[in-house]
């Protein structure tokens, strides 16, 4: 069942929050940034807990410097020195995190109202990324469609482009299983061997090192109160994905007793603790900074477009992007 409701007006658009409901969940979206503003799933106690964090209002949303349940895009996550080269032309973005760009800038989609349509437990969300928005080649045209079904929420985007261009598209909710709070009593496994070292700057050198006596090994499951201790910075950290293990993270919350798991066809996930989010004020009063919440975003590889030896994130025309991530919630 889909309810759609005002949620306030960009100019004079007006843009709704749509709701979705599926049994005992619930999520709800807004058509800026095609983002996760709710998503509502039973404790072991029966109860409803909001497991991501959002903000109250439209303008809080419209000044989103945190990407806060929005989809990334048309590149998420950085590309060192804002540039890259593709088919012997130089293409320059936006510098927005120092020399690099993150998150494709300000004309990242994260930032924009998209247009939108409802299914029977489904919204989908399309938009075009002109020809040098932001320094990418291209008309790019794309969508996403949110779909709760049986305590999941499937997301699965698609792309296509006039022009060669690189795409890696994420969805950036911040998930917290207690539903307030830091995440210092959530367990967390990744079924990851390797992991892609990364700069002072956290961007990818183009090695692929074995997470086995690093701070990133999660293979067993681990603490994330035990594990930030050393981290001031929190975990931000690319894993390279197993093809063939399913699930690839798991998440729990003993408080709650709620669980969550993580599937996708991409090859690389990013964890991260909101360890670089400035403290802020969110939904119904709530404090958010560092540590409260974990996002587990699927990506190709940081800078994959200037490294040869990871998988290109490149499309041609007459070619399709596509991406589907599943989260699936469960009771411990």
């Amino acid at each position: 069942m889909v309810n759609i409701k005002p949620f306030g007006a960009v100019e004079k658009t007006e843009v709704p929050l749509i709701e979705i409901i599926s049994g005992n969940f619930s999520a709800g979206f807004i058509p800026y940034g095609a983002s996760l503003c709710f998503l509502s799933v039973p404790n072991k106690f029966g109860k409803s807990t909001d497991v991501a964090l959002g903000y109250d209002t439209l303008e809080e949303y419209m000044k989103n410097d945190g990407c806060m349940g929005a989809v990334v895009g048309p590149y998420t996550n950085r590309i060192r020195n804002a540039k890259f080269s593709l088919d012997g032309k130089e293409y320059f973005l936006e510098k927005n995190e120092g020399n690099n760009c993150n998150h494709s800038g300000t004309a990242g989609l994260y930032m924009r109202l998209w247009n939108y349509e409802t299914g029977e437990n489904s919204v989908t969300f399309k938009t075009v990324s002109k020809d040098g928005e932001g320094g990418f080649p291209g008309n790019l045209k794309a969508e996403v469609t949110y779909s709760l079904k049986d305590g999941a929420l499937t997301i699965e985007y698609s792309a296509e482009t006039d022009k060669p261009t690189p795409v890696n598209f994420t969805n950036h909710t911040y998930f917290n299983l207690a539903g307030k709070d830091k995440i210092f009593g959530h367990t967390i496994k990744v079924n990851s061997d390797f992991y892609t070292h990364s700069d002072s700057e956290n961007i990818p050198t183009g090695e692929i090192c074995s997470v086995k006596g690093s701070p990133f090994d999660l293979t067993e499951t681990a603490l994330l109160g035990k594990r930030l201790k050393n981290m001031p910075k929190g975990l931000d950290c690319n894993y390279v994905l197993k093809k063939d293990v399913k699930p690839s993270v798991i998440v729990t919350c003993p408080e709650t007793g709620i669980g969550m798991s993580f599937e996708t066809n991409m090859e690389g996930a990013q964890i991260y603790t909101s360890g670089l989010l400035s403290e802020r004020r969110g939904k119904n009063g709530s404090t958010y900074g560092n540590s409260s919440a974990v996002c587990i975003e699927a990506q190709h590889f940081p800078n994959a477009v200037n490294i040869p030896n990871f998988p290109s994130p490149v499309i041609r025309p007459r070619e399709k992007y596509s991406q589907k991530t599943i989260y699936k919630f469960f009771t411990l």
